[in-house]
């Protein structure tokens, strides 16, 4: 029989068997302070010199941090509002500034502390015994945008704000459409691009069809901030259109004859060249094996297909091997993204040749019944062949029996005089055998 010692243990061993232990992201508030008080510099230190704490709570999650504010003008002025950065964290983390809890007060040094509970979004007056006057206290999600521009061109839109883990509707990005007809030309972006600390994007998903208005202009961006209606600072980027995409892989056109140097490949990619922007597309050629670069093309218009896509082939001289292709477009001396790298392998057939062997001479003056053999040693597999023979004259080469077909590996040619011929080889890819 269990007795109530028993009863105890087993709801003890229940408790710690359901018992689930979950790890909550910091989440970055920015708290505003002001008061009609004197203020004066303090150092080294204006957090330990203070004089008052107050102590904020997120009531929606349980979390409080404890802030000290005093005499020191960069927390409290009588001219502007002081700004701190604070984390909300559970489990009572210590640190350096402040101290956090979950519940009930925490003495930062020897600080006095003033109280405030804290829904989100919310503000709250307290009096600090310090400045004998009423300080005003209000929080809010704290979020500005770190992905700062450089001075080059892009065409990919990377937006990041310090701080993720706050709901989505903390994340509201905008964009300035310089081409609204609309008085307020500050645009929310798509939804699909909404509700994220990270944004990234190129213009056909920020704006679609028209995204061809936007490239080579200067686009703005801010984040608009959730309680207050107030924005981020604007962070500004020089557009320009991305690399065409690439649609499936590489299209090599092999070469018909193993001596040839005119191989080619095809790129097919999703739009064309802007040509109203003198958009270039540079293709760079290396060989896979060695990483050598074989050549580079430039050129300022493709081949239109009728569906949508657009060609570009390779022109210049080209022969069998394996080989890596980078491409990029350029407008003026923007550069866009570089795709990269994509392979594949030009084949080289192989060469043909043959030999021929005398059968048999004239069996007599009058007859012209002399016979020759005509052999392939070697050839592209599958191909079919003709010959073609020339006689020698005191006054030159001439033409004795023209193009004949044949389709084996052999042939006999018969009905020939007594004179000196040469014998030329070719397959139907018009490849010579030399």
């Amino acid at each position: 029989m269990l007795d109530k010692y028993n009863y105890k243990f087993i709801y003890l061993l229940l408790i710690l068997l359901f018992s689930v232990n979950v790890e909550v992201e910091a989440q970055k508030y920015r708290i505003v302070f002001s008061a009609e008080a004197a203020a004066e510099p303090c150092s080294p230190d204006p957090i330990r010199n203070s004089r008052d704490i107050v102590k904020l709570e997120n009531t929606n999650t349980g979390r409080a941090a404890i802030l000290a504010i005093g005499v020191c003008a960069d927390l409290v002025d009588t001219q502007v509002n002081a700004v701190r950065i604070i984390d909300f964290l559970p489990n009572a983390v210590s640190r350096e500034r402040y101290a956090e809890t979950n519940s009930g007060s925490v003495v930062v040094d020897e600080f006095q502390r003033v109280n405030v509970n804290f829904n989100h979004c919310d503000s709250r007056s307290t009096t600090l015994s310090t400045f004998g006057a009423t300080v005003l206290v209000s929080i809010e999600p704290h979020v500005d945008i770190i992905d700062r521009p450089d001075n080059n061109a892009i065409c990919q839109v990377n937006l990041e704000v310090d701080v993720e883990g706050f709901a989505p509707e903390v994340y509201k990005w905008q964009f300035y459409d310089q081409f609204s007809s609309a008085s307020n030309k500050w645009t929310n972006f798509p939804s699909a691009l909404q509700g994220s600390h990270i944004a990234s994007f190129d213009l056909e998903q920020l704006v679609g069809n028209r995204a061809s208005q936007f490239h080579n202009t200067s686009m703005k961006f801010r984040m608009q901030k959730y309680c207050t209606g107030n924005y981020t600072p604007e962070v500004i980027y020089s557009i320009i259109a991305c690399s065409p995409a690439l649609i499936g892989n590489p299209n090599p056109k092999d070469l018909d004859c193993s001596y040839d140097e005119d191989a080619s490949f095809e790129l097919k990619l999703n739009r064309n060249l802007i040509t109203s922007k003198s958009e270039r597309l540079i293709v760079t050629l290396y060989d896979a094996n060695t990483g050598i670069l074989k050549d580079q093309d430039d050129v300022l218009s493709l081949t239109n297909n009728g569906d949508g896509t657009y060609s570009y082939n390779w022109t210049k001289r080209l022969v069998g091997g394996t080989y890596e292709v980078k491409y990029q477009t350029k407008t003026g001396n923007d550069v866009a993204t570089l795709v990269e790298p994509n392979s594949f392998i030009i084949d080289t057939p192989d060469a043909l040749n043959f030999n021929v062997v005398k059968v048999n001479d004239k069996s007599c003056f009058t007859n012209a019944d002399g016979k020759i053999r005509i052999t392939i040693t070697n050839s592209e597999p599958g191909r079919t062949f003709q010959y073609k023979i020339y006689r020698e004259t005191t006054s030159g080469v001439i033409t004795y029996r023209n193009w004949t077909n044949f389709s084996s590996s052999s042939i006999e040619v018969g009905s020939l005089e007594d004179y000196d011929y040469r014998i030329k080889v070719r397959d139907n890819k018009q490849c010579y055998a030399r």
